[in-house]
């Protein structure tokens, strides 16, 4: 009878809708886990570090379009703390590192239509486990760009260009700290350097690049 009511009670994975303690299901978990690649840390020819937790294909691909577009808000949570653990395995975590998280943010239409911003919730999970910083408008988007997945790289550089702006906690930003630049999924990498571009008008350092996934070439499954 315990075994049976343990079952009953037990929560539906956000995935799948099998039965599980914890947001998304062993099945679940190792199909995700399948997508992660082996060096996290990708050698690009951009002038700030990238590190990138999976490969944007099959159950990552689906899992991300889940969270986004199907209010599974939970999921923020899960991918947070996958990156997060990949940061500290691979050694990047260092102490007393001064490091501000500063999630890509939508514009304000997008953000009304789909409730929260994806971006904001990963990073919050992500700086519960690093203890960095976490400023989740330190930029806010004043520029309502269109979707990208189906632009080309200089369409993608015009539609983001002049997206972004300085937002409310420039105010609660501390000058001795880096900034890691964090979004759900890196492609050419127009959106991050366009959001670069406006830090650096501060003279804002950003130490790096953070992303749940990507489809680049150059990176290799586990």
């Amino acid at each position: 009878m315990k075994s049976f009511l343990s079952f009953l009670f037990k929560s539906s994975c956000v995935l799948c809708e099998r039965k599980t303690n914890d947001i998304i299901c062993e099945y679940c978990h190792n199909q995700i886990i399948s997508c992660e690649i082996t060096n996290p840390l990708i050698n690009t020819n951009k002038d700030y570090a990238l590190f990138i937790w999976a490969r944007y294909e099959n159950y990552i691909k689906r899992a991300i379009f889940t969270f986004k577009y199907d209010n599974k808000v939970e999921l923020g949570e899960v991918f947070g703390q996958f990156l997060a653990r990949a940061w500290v395995d691979n050694k990047l975590r260092k102490k007393g590192k001064k490091i501000t998280v500063v999630p890509i943010p939508l514009h304000r239409k997008k953000l009304e239509e789909r409730g929260f911003n994806q971006a904001e919730l990963v990073a919050k999970s992500f700086c519960e486990i690093t203890g960095y910083n976490f400023l989740p408008n330190l930029l806010i988007r004043v520029k309502n760009t269109d979707a990208m997945f189906n632009l080309g790289t200089l369409e993608r550089e015009s539609n983001i260009s002049q997206a972004f702006t300085i937002g409310k906690d420039y105010s609660r930003f501390n000058r001795q700290h880096s900034v890691i630049i964090l979004d759900d999924i890196y492609t050419t990498g127009a959106t991050v350097e366009e959001a670069i571009r406006v830090l650096k008008t501060l003279n804002i350092k950003v130490l790096g690049v953070v992303a749940i996934a990507s489809s680049l070439t150059s990176i290799n499954k586990k």
